[in-house]
């Protein structure tokens, strides 16, 4: 009977840190990707990093902050240019899918679309200002 316990134990162990791993992992992306919708790190802070990494000195810190000022408004633009040609694909495909299924599927797609949308929209909300 003790034996049968200590497995049992063993295995809620496991099952525990697993699923703890597991929720971490899934966390930690989201709140990567609402922090980089966000603008990413600030400027000062990276030219920060990078000073401490790569041993910068003052005068490449004040030559790198625009650099990454620019980079940063260039991506900006970037997902405002791709945003809604990546929505659009979605919509046609999301129609393509409702023309294959029957009757009664529709509401189950729609209702997994929702939820979708749903994730998306959590995702893309402004990251918490720390």
């Amino acid at each position: 009977m003790r034996r049968y316990r200590l497995w049992h134990l063993g295995l809620a162990l496991i099952v525990g840190a697993a699923g703890g791993a597991a929720f971490g992992l899934h966390r930690g992306r989201w709140e990567a990707h609402r922090y980089m919708a966000a603008g990413g790190p600030p400027t000062a802070r990276m030219v920060e990093r990078f000073g401490r990494r790569l041993h910068l000195t003052e005068d490449q810190k004040q030559k790198l902050a625009p650099i990454l000022d620019r980079a940063k408004q260039r991506m900006v633009v970037l997902h405002g240019d791709t945003a809604p040609r990546v929505e659009a694909i979605r919509r046609e495909s999301a129609a393509a899918i409702e023309r294959i299924l029957t009757p009664d599927q529709v509401a189950p797609f729609r209702a997994m679309q929702k939820k979708w949308d749903d994730r998306r929209k959590a995702w893309d909300a402004p990251a918490p200002v720390h």
